[in-house]
């Protein structure tokens, strides 16, 4: 375990929804799909 803590939020009836994750020197946001893969860029 290196600290992070992906979070998802808004997920909507068909699984799809918001992620994100807090890093130590930045963070990564992205989107959570229907068929469950999560894509996260850094912002």
């Amino acid at each position: 375990a290196n600290g992070t803590r992906l979070e998802y939020s808004d997920i909507k009836s068909d699984g799809s929804g918001k992620a994100k994750e807090v890093l130590k020197d930045f963070t990564l946001e992205g989107t959570l799909a229907a068929d469950g893969k999560t894509t996260l860029k850094v912002t």
